[in-house]
């Protein structure tokens, strides 16, 4: 099973512990030719068997390598991102809330009930009326049942 684990470490020190992260697994990476010979004699001497759990052991191998270097990138670009950071547009708010719907103008029925959050709830719900009255499908009204 693979667990994260976290540290702390200096900001300016992030490169040099990517560093040693990365030098660790170099041995690693000097086996993976080793098994590839390995696997290649267990081939040629037809030991097939042994071919198979020397590849599964090689890929468990790499596995490992690419979960460390997926790590290494991870870290390196927040890394980044600290001592860089990507400026963000300043979205001024609107002050006056949503548009008021003109008296005759037909409503929108994708205009979203949310934007009248904030408001006073007489005025939501006279939305809510002329939104009705402008699109009867939307809202059909219940019809009574007649009696026999």
């Amino acid at each position: 099973m693979k667990v994260s684990v976290a540290y702390t470490v200096d900001l300016e020190k992030v490169p040099e512990e990517l560093e040693r992260l990365l030098l660790c697994k170099r041995t690693d990476l000097a086996q993976v030719n080793k098994s590839l010979d390995e696997i290649a004699h267990s081939l040629s001497g037809g030991q097939h068997s042994v071919a198979i759990q020397q590849m599964a052991s090689l890929r468990s191998a790499l596995v490992d390598l690419d979960f460390r270097l997926n790590d290494c990138m991870e870290i390196l670009s927040g890394f980044l991102n600290q001592k860089n950071p990507p400026e963000r547009p300043v979205v001024p708010e609107d002050p006056t809330g949503p548009p008021e719907p003109e008296p005759d103008a037909k409503i929108n029925p994708s205009t979203r009930l949310e934007s009248y959050r904030d408001q006073d709830p007489k005025k939501a719900l006279a939305a809510l009326g002329e939104l009705r009255k402008a699109n009867p499908d939307l809202f059909p009204t219940p019809r009574k049942k007649e009696s026999k």
